[in-house]
């Protein structure tokens, strides 16, 4: 039901993105590809068994299978819609390398924003999480597998300064869950912008997602946090 759920709010944004573009020529509209140079530390568990993943950054780029990291943002005005997608999937050992763990992780956001300040926006929205956790046990040959997904509210905000004629520093901050989906889930992304022309800039920040998640019907459990350096380029049309 919450996949349901969560596809169908992905589809009804889509649309409305669509919609308003189309309706409205003065959207400003930005594309952001950016690289998350992550660590991960947590505790992750399947049908009651847990893992402790204490991973650099360093271990993570040896042990990473797959990832890909976008934005997308469209403004007129006070007004703002925004995307987030975060995929990564990791396999690595864990807990003095007695598990073998597997970790498959979708984060997909929607948000919306209205400007209050010139450089302070007000933010509202959810984040979808799909995450499946293996565990396999060499010692004992035991493996075990399962998949959770669901949808975490969340507010937050999102500051700006402009530091010069090429530069400006963003702040952006959020927190969700509140037990209706993660018992707890927040962020932090600090970042610096360098603007090389009027539609082209850089991007580097630091970025700290922190999920804290329990099903006890299942034993599913995901308590990690993401953190690391940031590297992005935005196009702006």
């Amino acid at each position: 039901m919450r996949t349901f759920v969560a596809s169908a709010g992905v589809m009804l944004l889509v649309g409305t993105l669509g919609q308003a573009a189309s309706a409205q020529d003065s959207w400003d509209h930005d594309v952001t590809l950016y690289f998350l140079g992550a660590g991960m530390t947590g505790e992750v568990g399947v049908g009651g068994a847990t893992a402790n993943v204490d991973l650099t950054f360093g271990e993570i780029l040896e042990n990473l299978d797959f990832s890909f990291m976008a934005a997308y943002r469209m403004q007129k005005s006070k007004w703002s819609l925004g995307t987030d997608v975060i995929y990564i999937g990791l396999k690595t050992t864990a807990d003095s390398e007695r598990t073998e763990l597997d970790v498959d992780q979708w984060l997909v956001e929607l948000n919306s924003g209205y400007a209050i300040r010139p450089f302070l926006t007000l933010l509202a929205g959810a984040r979808y999480n799909s995450i499946k956790n293996r565990l396999f046990f060499p010692a004992t040959e035991t493996k075990l597998e399962a998949t959770e997904d669901w949808v975490d509210p969340l507010v937050g905000a999102r500051l700006s300064l402009k530091l010069g004629a090429k530069w400006m520093a963003h702040l952006r901050a959020d927190i969700g869950g509140f037990g209706i989906g993660s018992d707890l889930a927040w962020q932090v992304l600090p970042l610096v912008e360098w603007n090389a022309s009027e539609r082209l800039s850089a991007l580097l920040g630091y970025r700290v997602i922190a999920i804290d998640y329990a099903n006890e019907h299942t034993g599913f459990k995901y308590d990690g946090t993401i953190s690391g350096p940031g590297l992005g380029l935005n196009v702006l049309f």
